[in-house]
Formats: structure tokens, C-alpha cells, sequence
């Protein structure tokens, strides 16, 4: 029978965790289970009718035991699913919990940006590059842009997992707004 520390290390061997978050992921993730688990025994809520369902059910109780949102790769390996089912999940969980997914995806950005950097030529103006260290961030990061209407001259490469955009866009009421600050970081 597997142990505690033998998920840890799973979850570090292949959700690429350190040594501090993949404790903190298994953690969640047993209480989201407990807490699942008293629910479908004493809760008169209905119960989630397909597969589907309860995995995102069960994303969004550990999504919100840690306060952001969970990365493709680690939906994967704690639900033991291909990683397009796990993309599936999160699409999922993105239409039904958006007030929740909004905040998971802002920490998920905040935590996830290994440098925001000035990039401004003469030719392209003054402009921000912001490198990820997750190319799920990197996704929201231009959603929550889109929303905004803050897309144009925007620059998205996900080899490099960068997005550079203008100091200043104009937002889809017409305000100046720096990109910073939309994205939290």
C-alpha cells in the first residue's frame, strides 16, 4: 500500500512540485477527498451525475484549499487522467466556477511570472515583457486581457512562455490602463 510521502514524491517526480508545494498539493488534495466524502454521506446537495463532473467538483474543492488555480500537469497527476483531460477539467471548471476560477487564475499569474521586464524600442514603443514559469499562466494571462478588450499589439510566444504588451492599452471602455496591473503583477 502507498504512503503519504510516496505521493509526495510523486508529485514531485512527475507534477514537477518541490519539495515545499508537493506537500502542500497532497494535503489538499486529502482534505478536498474527506471533505467530498462527508458531503456525498450528509449533504442533501445533489450529487455531481458524470465523471466529469466530480473531477471538476473535485479540482475545485483543491483549487480552493490552496487559494489558486492548479496547472494542467498537476490536475493530471493528482487525478491520474491524460493531460487533455485535465485541460478538458479545467475548461470545465473555468465555465462553472468563474467567480472562484477569476481569483485562482490571478494568484495562478501572480505566482507563476518569472520576470516582467522593459522592452521598449524606438520602433515598437515603450513595452513590458512578462516571462511565465507555467504556460497556463501565460493562457490566462492573455484571456484576462481579452476580456478587457486589451489585445491589440499584444505579443504571445509560448515557446518562450512571454507576453509582451504596450505600457499603456486602451481597455475596452476606452480607458488607458497599464497591463501590469490588470494581471496583478
Amino acid at each position: 500500500m502507498a504512503t503519504a510521502e510516496d505521493a509526495v514524491a510523486q508529485l514531485q517526480e512527475y507534477a514537477a512540485l518541490s519539495a515545499a508545494e508537493a506537500p502542500d498539493l497532497f494535503n489538499a488534495v486529502t482534505t478536498a477527498a474527506q471533505q467530498e466524502a462527508i458531503d456525498l454521506i450528509a449533504d442533501d446537495a445533489l450529487v455531481p451525475a458524470s465523471v466529469a463532473d466530480v473531477r471538476v467538483a473535485r479540482v475545485a474543492r483543491i483549487c480552493a484549499q490552496l487559494g489558486r488555480l492548479r496547472s494542467p500537469t498537476e490536475v493530471a497527476v493528482v487525478l491520474r487522467v491524460p493531460t487533455t483531460t485535465a485541460r478538458s477539467t479545467i475548461s470545465r471548471l473555468r465555465a462553472l466556477y468563474r467567480g472562484e476560477v477569476e481569483t485562482w487564475a490571478k494568484a495562478l499569474i501572480a505566482a507563476q511570472v518569472a520576470s516582467v521586464e522593459d522592452a521598449s524600442s524606438e520602433a515598437l514603443g515603450e513595452r513590458w515583457r512578462i516571462t511565465f514559469n507555467d504556460p497556463s499562466a501565460l493562457d490566462y494571462s492573455v484571456e484576462m486581457l481579452r476580456r478587457e478588450g486589451m489585445t491589440r499589439d499584444i505579443d504571445v510566444r509560448k515557446p518562450q512562455q512571454t507576453l509582451t504588451v504596450p505600457k499603456r492599452m486602451r481597455d475596452r471602455r476606452g480607458e488607458m490602463r497599464d497591463a501590469r496591473e490588470v494581471l496583478g503583477v
